[in-house]
């Protein structure tokens, strides 16, 4: 943070955070992340000459290189996507390029649907390769330095001995105390293409730290999902698993069995947000009137993906195992 004579304050260079200078500068107090980061210094866009598209089966948005028209979605495959004016995104921060190959990302799709019996018949004519599709989709990353200030009425249990024998009581002592944590690389995803229940799973394989400054040159022959979630809904997430992370954290810190009236003062500093690239493989399909995905992370090579089940087959093995434990009660009684 560099001092700002004009606005008698530190400005952080980074996300524009000011901390006036004062006579109550030492004192702690709460400050609501979602406030205090501006994003009017950002660039948006991504940099370079993009067309834009909305699917009209998942309303999802994407982008890509206009010499590289899109016939489908790569998020639920529905054919001609409505070509529109792009999102005004902020332009990322960085980017964590693709290392895993097409080829080699094919060869994982079919390992990954040859590995269960119970998959219906005639999935692998469902799930072809050329639906398979490389997307950059984006992250809002953020780190941040609190402090942190409580004060409650810790509670312990004790036992007094009265002329009737030992009572247990509750006594209770003023506990106070500090606490500063450094927050690095908290993490949301801004997709609204890619669904949670496939995403969620390998959210955690992504080497963010291994990302490369952004290049719009690294956008050719990918496709870029542009997000919907407002910036704010980001930072408010984020704001409160900073704040659930500091109240476990101060708890753990207070001796005693239980705390009453517990108040923890926090202030934010220097908090620096960004948007980084994410590089996923996606094959979208449709079976028995549900949209299932699989996903590859582009560049550990992750998979993760819900597969669709074959009623008939779940039957024929569950009659299976029933005749089997019949049998087996047929045999232990001869």
């Amino acid at each position: 943070m560099t001092y700002n004579g004009g606005k008698k304050a530190l400005v952080c260079g980074s996300c524009g955070y000011q901390r006036v200078l004062g006579k109550d500068n030492d004192q702690i107090g709460e400050r609501a992340l979602g406030t205090s980061v501006s994003f009017d210094a950002f660039t948006f866009g991504l940099g370079r000459e993009m067309q834009a598209y909305k699917c009209g089966g998942c309303k999802a948005h994407f982008a890509q290189v206009p010499e590289e028209a899109a016939s489908f979605c790569p998020f639920c495959q529905t054919p001609g996507p409505e070509g529109i004016q792009p999102l005004k995104n902020l332009q990322p921060f960085s980017i964590l390029p693709f290392t895993i190959p097409y080829e080699a990302a094919r060869s994982k799709l079919y390992g990954w649907l040859s590995t269960s019996w119970f998959l219906p018949r005639g999935i692998r004519n469902i799930v072809k390769p050329e639906t398979l599709r490389g997307v950059y989709f984006p992250m809002l990353v953020l780190d941040g330095f609190t402090r942190s200030t409580w004060k409650g009425q810790a509670q312990f249990s004790v036992m007094e001995v009265q002329k009737s024998g030992p009572v247990q009581k509750k006594v209770q002592e003023p506990t106070t105390g500090y606490f500063e944590h450094f927050f690095d690389e908290c993490t949301f995803h801004l997709s609204s293409g890619l669904q949670d229940r496939s995403l969620m799973p390998i959210i955690g394989s992504f080497r963010t730290r291994e990302a490369v400054g952004y290049d719009p040159s690294y956008l050719k022959g990918w496709t870029i999902e542009m997000y919907q979630k407002k910036e704010s809904d980001g930072i408010n997430s984020l704001n409160g698993m900073m704040d659930g992370y500091i109240n476990g954290q101060v708890k753990r810190r207070i001796k005693g069995d239980d705390v009453k009236d517990l108040k923890i003062l926090t202030e934010k500093l220097c908090v620096a947000v960004r948007v980084v690239l994410l590089p996923v493989w996606v094959a979208a399909y449709s079976y028995g009137g549900r949209r299932f995905q699989y996903l590859i992370n582009g560049h550990s090579g992750e998979i993760t993906g819900e597969k669709p089940l074959s009623l008939a087959k779940m039957l024929i093995a569950i009659g299976i195992g029933i005749l089997l434990i019949i049998l087996l009660v047929l045999w232990i009684r001869l």
